[in-house]
This record gives C-alpha cells, sequence and structure tokens, in this order.
C-alpha cells in the first residue's frame, strides 16, 4: 500500500509558510488600511473647508460690487452737462468711506462742492419705528437755508421732502417731524464734518 502522507523538504516547506503568511498580510492590509485612513481622518466634513472659502469669497466679491457702485450710480443718473460728486455717492454705497460731511469749502487736503446744487447725505432721523437716511443742500447761496429729504427704502424707495422751520440748518437731537413716516416724531443725528487731516502728498 502507498504511503499517503505528503513528504516535504524542510526549506522548501519552510518557503512555502513564509509565501502563505506575506499573502494572508497583504490581503488584511489590502482590505482594512482604507477603512482605518478613513477613520483617521481629523476632519468629518472634507466639503467644511471648501464652503467656508466659497463664504469668503462671496462676501469679499460682495465688498467689491459696493465699492464700485458709486461709479455704476454715476453712471447712470448723472446728467449730461456734469456727475455727482463721488465723495457723496461712496459715502453712501462705500462701506468702508466714512459718513463725515463734506463742508462747501472744503478742508485743509479736500476740495469743497456747490453747496445749493448738490445733495449730500447730512445724517440720519431715528425713532422706535426705525432709522431712514437724511439728505440736504443750500436752498441758495445764503449757507443758513436747508431744503431736506429722506427715502423710505420700502419696495420703491420713495424720496419724501420734509420741512424745517425757517429751512433751518438741522443739527444733532433736532426734533423733526414726517407724517409720511411710521411713528412722524423722529430726532435727527448730524454726521460729524471733515476734520482737517495732514497730506503728504500736498507740497
Amino acid at each position: 500500500m502507498d504511503n499517503p502522507n505528503i513528504c516535504f523538504d524542510k526549506s522548501l516547506f519552510y518557503t512555502y509558510l513564509f509565501l502563505l503568511g506575506f499573502f494572508v498580510c497583504f490581503t488584511l492590509y489590502v482590505y482594512l488600511y482604507p477603512k482605518v485612513n478613513d477613520n483617521s481622518n481629523p476632519n468629518p466634513n472634507p466639503n467644511s473647508d471648501l464652503n467656508l472659502k466659497q463664504e469668503l469669497m462671496n462676501e469679499i466679491q460682495k465688498v467689491r460690487s459696493e465699492n464700485s457702485s458709486a461709479q455704476q450710480i454715476n453712471q447712470r443718473f448723472a446728467g449730461p452737462d456734469r456727475q455727482t460728486d463721488s465723495r457723496f455717492l461712496d459715502k453712501i454705497y462705500n462701506p468702508l468711506h466714512a459718513p463725515e460731511n463734506i463742508i462747501p469749502q472744503g478742508g485743509f487736503y479736500n476740495r469743497g462742492y456747490n453747496s445749493y446744487q448738490d445733495y449730500q447725505m447730512l445724517g440720519f432721523i431715528t425713532n422706535d419705528q426705525g432709522q431712514f437716511p437724511v439728505y440736504g443742500r443750500n436752498k441758495d447761496n445764503n449757507n443758513n437755508r436747508f431744503e431736506y429729504y429722506t427715502i423710505n427704502e420700502g419696495r420703491n424707495s420713495i424720496k419724501i421732502p420734509f420741512l424745517v422751520k425757517g429751512n433751518a440748518e438741522l443739527y444733532s437731537d433736532d426734533p423733526v417731524k414726517i407724517p409720511e413716516l411710521p411713528g412722524q416724531d423722529f430726532t435727527f443725528k448730524k454726521y460729524e464734518n471733515e476734520g482737517n487731516r495732514y497730506s503728504p502728498d500736498i507740497s
């Protein structure tokens, strides 16, 4: 009767055993390593950084768009003979522009303006119902007489002229009554005038 046992050379047996162990280890590595790698990811939402970057880019684009609004408004609404002073438009549309009032005669480094031709945003009125911008200009060459209007920034952005007794100049905390607006009784808050600033560009 033949011998049922299979005999291997000792060195060949160890070679086969080594190859079998290597194959088992390689198989476990291929199937288990990707899962381990995924579990070790410190950021459970890989898209969160992309979303944050996109939000920041959207905000930057929004600011750039607001900064260019003054020029676009000028091109759209300015008359054929002259353009509205861009400083007045910047004060409204540019979030980085100071809300200071431009004085007619100008400051140390800035030019004045035609105060009875150009409106500018002088401040705002406020009450418990909200706040509304106030635009004004000199009524004539007399710098002590003014005319004003505000804007109800609803669906149609209606301009609402209002009168001040004697066409007097408004100062902060002066009462203002506008029947067309909710609450009617308002308090005026005036922006400060541009101060004298040193400019190194002036020799």
